[in-house]
C-alpha cells in the first residue's frame, strides 16, 4: 500500500511540475548589447555604481569591470534588475563611462511578452565627487541606451 501511494505522488509530483515548467527557447527573445552612452562630468567626479531595471527582457551576459561587486536579479518574470558598485575607489570610472559601460550587458527582449508590457530600460549612475564626497544620480531611459543586435548565447 505504502508503495503504491509512494509511486501515485512521485507521478503527481512530476505532472504538476511538467506544466508548471514553461520550455524556453531561444527563438523566443531579441538579443541585444547594451552600450551607456557617455555622461557630462566634471574633473573629480567618478561613476561609483550603476542600476538597471529592464520590463519584458532579461539579463543574459554582462561585462563586469574589474573590482566591481555586481547583484543580478530574473526572478521577477519578464522583468530583470542589475546593482554594480566599485569596492575600491580606484575601480570607479572617472572617464565618463565610455570604456566601462561599452557593450557591457547583453539583455534577451521576449518577442512576445506574457504580460502585456512593453520593452523597457532604466539605468541610475550614482556619481560621487571625490573631493566633496557629493553624490549625484544620473538616469538614463531606453531611448539613450545604444543597442546593437547580437546572436543567442
Amino acid at each position: 500500500m505504502q508503495a503504491k501511494l509512494s509511486v501515485v505522488l512521485v507521478a503527481a509530483t512530476l505532472l504538476i511540475a511538467s506544466t508548471a515548467r514553461r520550455s524556453w527557447s531561444y527563438n523566443e527573445f531579441d538579443y541585444f548589447d547594451v552600450s551607456i552612452p557617455s555622461v557630462t562630468m566634471v574633473p573629480g567626479e567618478s561613476i561609483y555604481g550603476i542600476n538597471i531595471k529592464t520590463e519584458s527582457a532579461v539579463i543574459v551576459r554582462t561585462k563586469v569591470p574589474l573590482e566591481w561587486d555586481l547583484d543580478v536579479d530574473n526572478s521577477e518574470g519578464e522583468r530583470s534588475a542589475l546593482k554594480g558598485w566599485a569596492i575600491v575607489g580606484a575601480a570607479a570610472s572617472n572617464e565618463n563611462g565610455d570604456g566601462y559601460f561599452h557593450n557591457f550587458l547583453e539583455v534577451a527582449r521576449y518577442k512576445h511578452p506574457i504580460i502585456l508590457t512593453r520593452f523597457e530600460m532604466a539605468v541610475t549612475l550614482s556619481i560621487t565627487n571625490d573631493r566633496t564626497g557629493a553624490e549625484r544620480k544620473v538616469r538614463l531611459q531606453l531611448k539613450r541606451m545604444i543597442l546593437k543586435p547580437s546572436t543567442a548565447l
